[in-house]
């Protein structure tokens, strides 16, 4: 919807007009001051959401700038300038090209821009237009330009587009940096909103579009000349009395009794006649049928020749031919915009008239302003008084630099500054121009420039502030003598010149370097600044010379060395001095700064002193400042931030790298660690060299159970889910007095017990072995695994199974690491059914944790009742293990860990709650709302061991994918419309989070694996997605919905335009590109085709329309993405730490599984690798690169107050070996 109100007219004009049945507009009412009325506009606007015109900051910084005073300029001197050049254009040149024809040709003219300072219905000076849905307002200023008082009369048409979005209005900038952009970057919308239909006309002299880079509000300014309306000859007719004589006698004789010839018409009566014809059809309301004219009655051909009306108005004459009917504007806008302009230019030439001592009434009517004052109101610039103010007597225009600059003498220093860095940014080839342009913007002005001064002198140190004569002087030391002021000096001879100056003086490296880092930062060249990167030497000339490939290893790099400098010394007998010699050594340099290798630098240090000193030292204080690590850091955090270091060090200095090398081998050294050492000459850790007591025990894979292994390993790490098992005992238990119960929602059954107990019987042994074992890994028995993979709905067949014999399987492995563990372990027929063992057990609760994990490895198993499972059954273990889902794993695991605890409580519904509840099971919250506010809400609860990451919405990080999980949305029930939504009603101490990753292929009709990056950080908050009555957050969940929705319809348009045809399987964009491609190669080309330029171009526009309205699109989502991404940054009041992540690597039917690890005392992560236990930087662990096979597809947090109270993987108790004598 849009509504526009036009200023213009007199106040007897000044009437409302009727109200318009177009839904896209609106009435405003008149202010006071100005009369003000709608305008229609016959162009509808779509009704898909308004696409506003995007260019990136990068790309538009890269066009010509100027300010909204050298706009205007140019717009003044545009008719002067095509007197000049009737090919050129002020506006769409860059300051640079016109720099000099300003000074020297247009200032001296008197060129004005006047604009109607009347309100004038039919001739709006200003006006404006809305356009509801979206807040977009165009603000379109009519005036005209003239040189001398009657001749070179031209109009201009500035039309200023705000869209102020659903935001608040903003106010104004302090002065617009505007960017000359061509028609094809601006949106189809902004186009629309231009009206660019009635911009059209034989006479368009320029047209130029400009987009401001630092409007809150988008602004766009479309800047318009046209040639004057009436010709000599037209205005011969309405001036020339002689002329307007004749005309009456002629109507007197074809009409006697209506006119008089006791007096003639004056030019006023002419030029008053001729608007008045004018003003009906541009007033002419919307559905009315136009007026037309007789003739007779009227006796217009007294007045004007009515064959203007014909020729240039549109008028026919009617069927009686007496009438005349004039055209439906309403349905031509171009015609409109030039009836606007004929009585603008009538009313300015009107005022002109010489009346002698008679009162010319457009005199006293109508005045013009000749200060801009409506066109510094439309675009809204903070200093718009001192531009209407001085601008107009300014001179800035008669010095080629404050032309070339965009700037004028009245701006501020600050000011002056911005225009030199925006021009040096939209016009780097001629920086070199700009310094000198600003250096005597700066000697001109009137008064002290202490800031420009200041500013130059800041950049000149930084080497960014360098003009001609430093160019010159530059070229001169190196050699180069009679450069131009206009070009450069070809890169290659500017470094050839460098390399002899150093090599006939090389005393004065230093000084020649600096002159070419002068003369490349002036240039800009990319090649000079190549050549000063690799200036040690190239590394593809270090890897000819030594002979070797670029993926060599570093070992091999050094024996590669070794023989090519045997090869060098025979050949220059011996002298290490020689050029050769250094050369080769500066190769060696060359690949190890490149590759940033330690190991290489090392051998430079030990080999070549005088090449590289090595002689710098730290203390241990010292290299722990240069690492930025602690005393207490261990090895592998150590190794890591080293990388990480190493991999920042610039190339040009490779001292860098040397430096952090030593502090490394300094804390080596101190720490005596072999590790350490042993990475120094390697590179690479020795896992062997690791203790078994620091480091957690591995778990053997006997069978397609590394997704199991990773589970165990998990569970291991919790410390209260490992104790409770380390301490469990039935006997403890008693369930005769507990009432019904249910986990997951389904009740359990008694005879389940049994086979509970059983389970953690089993993974209670294989704790107790992983923390007591000397071995650095063992294996979960096949009992442990069958009950993990078993369906809870199949029974389990048990008998009973001696403790002892247990005990004494265990004791043999765990005393022969090289023995393989061996899973028959039903005993034998003469073994009791079942083994009482004296209880010592007293453990009651977490203080007593120690001393369970400090038993005698299998002390745990006293008084219990251990019972084996029958063969049949153990043998479909790893078969029910390679058919069964994670997750029934999972659900397997914990129902049966449940099952065997005692409830602390059951909650309403009949759901036990217990520790595991405790730790891993929080509440959502769903509420479903009517719309209709007579129905109430309601709301459910429902349990959650996982919050669900789905894949297939595509989300770019975990926090995007959260928001699609607790979004708000609308749809349609049974009793009407309702909003849903689903919120955290209460958190577990430990949050899990399942990535779906298996997705079904439709045309395929096959299941496949995601490997979308799903990005996540080492810590979350979810404060954003609890129950809550907090304004200020539902607010931001509001917001965030709003934006997501956007993000959705902005998609679907990006889809619509990228839908492919089912019979081509092209876009309409692809399609046009095709049909260009076919055209320039296949008809152009050929003799017996044809196809007209104007044919391939318009193609080609359409091409870039579609295109940037694609890339509008783009950066709108991403802006929005940004928004969301930054909506909750201060609610970090619950949150969580990363410590354990699954991994998968492989299809959806099958793969391998590994589980990473965080330890909270040392912050290291490790790698679960079955029987392989890891350290591992955390650049692997949150490894999101696009294409990794390796996907998460559990990550679990826990509460930041209770990660080192809970979180411990490393639990090892491992007693001294007796000697035995």
């Amino acid at each position: 919807m849009s509504t526009e109100s036009s200023s213009g007219g007199d106040n007897s004009a000044a009437t409302p007009r009727p109200k318009t049945h177009n839904p896209f507009k609106t009435e405003t009412s008149a202010s006071p001051a100005n009369s003000s009325s709608s305008e229609l506009v016959d162009e509808i606007l779509p009704h898909f959401p308004y696409s506003p015109t995007i260019v990136p900051r990068e790309t538009l910084e890269k066009l010509p700038f100027k300010t909204s005073n050298r706009i205007l300029d140019d717009l003044r001197l545009t008719p002067a300038y095509l007197a000049l050049k009737p090919k050129g254009s002020l506006l769409h040149s860059r300051t640079y090209d016109y720099r000099n024809i300003v000074p020297s040709a247009l200032a001296k003219l008197n060129s004005t821009g006047l604009v109607l300072n009347n309100c004038v219905l039919h001739i709006p000076s200003v006006s404006h237009v809305k356009f509801h849905s979206d807040s977009v307002v165009v603000t379109t200023v009519r005036g005209l330009i003239v040189t001398n008082v009657k001749e070179h009369l031209h109009h201009f048409r500035i039309q200023v587009l705000n869209a102020q979005g659903n935001g608040p209005v903003v106010g104004s900038v302090a002065k617009h940096e505007y960017h000359l952009i061509s028609k094809e970057m601006v949106s189809v919308d902004d186009l629309r909103c231009l009206d660019e239909q009635a911009i059209q006309s034989d006479k368009l002299l320029d047209d130029a579009f400009f987009k401001s880079a630092n409007s809150p509000t988008n602004q766009l300014m479309r800047v318009t000349v046209y040639m004057g309306e009436f010709s000599a000859e037209d205005l011969a007719q309405l001036t020339d009395t002689d002329i307007i004589k004749q005309r009456y006698q002629a109507a007197i004789e074809k009409n006697p009794s209506a006119l008089s010839n006791k007096s003639y018409p004056t030019p006023l009566h002419c030029f008053t006649t001729l608007i008045k014809v004018l003003k009906g059809p541009i007033l002419l309301p919307l559905g009315q049928k136009v007026h037309t004219i007789n003739r007779s009655s009227t006796n217009l051909d007294a007045q004007i020749n009515s064959e203007i009306l014909f020729r240039d108005l549109g008028f026919k004459v009617g069927d009686d031919n007496d009438t005349l009917v004039p055209p439906d504007l309403l349905l031509n806008r171009s015609l409109k915009e030039a009836y606007i302009r004929k009585a603008m230019e009538l009313v300015y030439l009107g005022k002109q008239l010489k009346l002698g001592n008679k009162i010319n009434e457009f005199d006293t009517q109508y005045s013009f302003l000749d200060n801009f004052s409506q066109v510094y109101s439309a675009i809204a610039e903070g200093d718009k008084a001192s531009s209407m103010s001085m601008a107009r007597n300014d001179k800035s225009n008669h010095w080629h630099f404050y032309v070339a600059l965009s700037a004028y003498s009245f701006y501020s220093e600050e000011l002056i500054i911005k225009c030199f860095e925006n021009m040096v940014l939209s016009d780097s080839e001629n920086k070199l121009h700009y310094v000198d342009y600003y250096r005597s913007i700066m000697s001109n002005r009137p008064y002290q420039s202490q800031k420009l001064q200041t500013y130059y002198n800041n950049q000149y140190l930084k080497g960014f502030m360098f003009g001609l004569l430093d160019y010159h002087n530059a070229l001169k030391a190196i050699g180069v003598h009679g450069a131009g002021d206009d070009a450069f000096v070809d890169e290659e001879t500017v470094i050839e010149m460098y390399k002899i100056a150093c090599r006939s003086d090389y005393k004065n490296y230093t000084y020649f370097n600096k002159q070419l880092r002068i003369i490349c930062e002036i240039q800009n060249s990319s090649v000079i600044k190549k050549f000063l990167r690799e200036e040690m030497v190239s590394p593809r000339a270090a890897i000819q010379e030594l002979r070797i490939e670029e993926a060599t290893e570093d070992e091999v790099v050094i024996t590669a060395y070794e023989i090519r400098l045997d090869e060098v010394m025979q050949s220059v007998n011996f002298n290490t001095s020689s050029p050769e010699v250094v050369f080769l050594q500066k190769c060696l340099v060359s690949i190890a700064t490149v590759r940033r290798s330690f190991l290489l630098m090392a051998y430079i240090d030990n080999t070549m002193p005088e090449l590289m000193d090595s002689g710098k030292s730290f203390s241990f204080s010292e290299a722990l400042d240069l690492l930025g690590v602690t005393a207490t850091s261990s090895d592998m955090e150590l190794i890591t931030i080293f990388e990480a270091l190493a991999k920042q060090v610039d190339v040009e200095d490779p001292s860098q790298f040397r430096d952090l090398r030593v502090a490394f081998k300094t804390l080596a050294e101190d720490k005596k660690s072999k590790i350490l050492s042993s990475y120094l000459r390697s590179g690479r850790v020795d896992p062997s060299l690791l203790p078994a007591q620091n480091w957690p025990t591995g778990l053997d894979n006997i069978g397609n159970t590394c997704y199991l292994n990773s589970l165990l390993q998990y569970y291991f790490c919790i410390k209260p889910l490992r104790n409770m098992i380390l301490e469990f005992d039935e006997n403890d238990t008693d369930f005769s007095n507990t009432p019904a119960r249910k986990i997951g929602g389904r009740s359990v059954e008694v005879s389940e017990l049994d086979r509970s107990f059983q389970f953690v019987y089993r993974l209670q042994q294989l704790f107790a072995e992983m923390i007591h074992t000397r071995r650095r890994c063992v294996q979960p028995s096949k009992e442990l695994a069958y009950l993990s993979f078993l369906p809870l709905s199949q029974p389990v067949s048990f008998k009973t199974t001696s403790a002892s014999k247990l005990i004494d399987d265990a004791m043999e492995i765990s005393d022969d690491a090289d023995l393989e563990i061996i899973d028959g372990r039903e005993g034998s027929p003469e073994t009791p059914d079942i083994i009482e063992v004296p209880d010592t057990s007293d453990v009651d609760s977490m203080e007593g944790v120690q001393d369970v994990s400090e038993q005698s490895p299998f002390e745990a198993l006293e008084d219990k009742k251990i019972k084996s499972i029958e063969a049949d059954q153990i043998d479909s273990a790893i078969e029910i293990g390679r058919q069964q889902d994670v997750t029934e794993c999972i659900e397997n695991v914990t129902f049966q860990l449940e099952t065997a605890l005692q409830p602390d409580s059951i909650d309403d519904d009949g759901e036990q709650y217990d520790l595991i509840k405790k730790l891993f099971c929080g509440k959502t919250k769903q509420t479903i709302t009517p719309f209709d506010s007579t129905k109430p809400s309601r709301s459910t609860m429902e349990r959650f061991f996982s919050l669900i990451i789905n894949v297939s919405d595509h989300p770019k990080d975990i926090y995007d994918a959260l928001d699609n999980y607790f979004s708000e949305n609308v749809v349609d029930l049974e009793e009407g419309t309702v909003k849903m939504s689903l919120t955290v009603l209460e958190l577990p101490e430990i949050l899990q989070f399942h990535v779906q990753r298996v997705l079904f292929d439709r045309e395929r009709l096959m299941a496949y694996k995601s490997i979308e990056p799903i990005p996540f950080g080492e810590d979350i908050y979810l404060d954003r997605y609890l129950d809550t009555e907090d304004a200020d957050i539902l607010k931001k969940r509001l917001e965030v919905y709003e934006w997501k929705q956007e993000i959705k319809n902005l998609q679907v348009q990006r889809d619509d335009i990228r839908q492919q045809d089912p019979v081509t399987k092209l876009s309409i964009l692809d399609s046009l590109q095709a049909t260009i491609k076919y055209l320039v190669d296949v008809v152009q080309p050929s003799p017996e085709l044809s196809i007209k330029q104007e044919t391939i171009d318009t193609l080609k526009m359409q091409v870039e329309m579609i295109q940037t309205k694609l890339r509008g699109i783009d950066n709108k989502i991403g802006s929005l993405q940004h928004q969301i991404s930054e909506q909750f940054q201060d609610y970090k009041n619950v949150g969580y730490t990363l410590f354990a992540i699954f991994i998968h690597r492989g299809e959806a039917s099958h793969g391998h599984y590994w589980i990473y690890i965080r330890d909270m005392e040392r912050n290291i992560y490790r790698k679960y690798n079955d029987d392989t236990v890891t350290e591992v930087p955390i650049s692997e662990v949150l490894n999101f690169a696009e294409g990794n096979t390796a996907t998460p597809y559990y990550m679990v947090y826990v509460k930041d107050n209770l990660k080192r109270e809970y979180i411990e993987p490393l639990k090892r108790v491992i007693e001294e070996e007796e000697s035995h004598e």
